[in-house]
């Protein structure tokens, strides 16, 4: 029986297995990583998507996904506690977190445990 399968129909099963198995796992991770969805609660989320096969995913990652949040460019330039007052001198002679640290704790929020 399963000599009898075409070759060109295994692979585009193949192809297929594939491209939902990439669905279900992109939109998986995405409900997790994502703190809220749209149009229904997580809970709902994670079973369209377990149970819908091809639809599931596509629909949480075009209609579920609340859109990310961007990074207001004027987070990046206020004053860091870190960095001495202008006009003034600091007796240390650290200089402020670089304009890649001032980003990463616009998007991630401070990191407090350097010392």
């Amino acid at each position: 029986m399963i000599a009898s399968i075409d070759t060109s129909l295994v692979i585009l099963l193949v192809v297929v297995g594939v491209l939902q198995l990439t669905l279900l796992v992109w939109a998986l991770v995405d409900l997790i990583r994502r703190p809220q969805t749209s149009a229904l609660p997580r809970w709902a989320w994670v079973v369209i998507v377990l149970f819908a096969n091809f639809l599931g995913p596509i629909l949480y990652l075009l209609i579920g996904r609340t859109p990310a949040q961007s990074v207001d460019d004027r987070r990046l330039h206020t004053a860091d506690p870190r960095e001495p007052p202008e006009g003034g001198s600091s007796t240390e002679a650290s200089p402020g977190p670089s304009k890649t640290e001032r980003a990463l704790d616009a998007v991630y929020g401070r990191d407090d445990t350097d010392a």
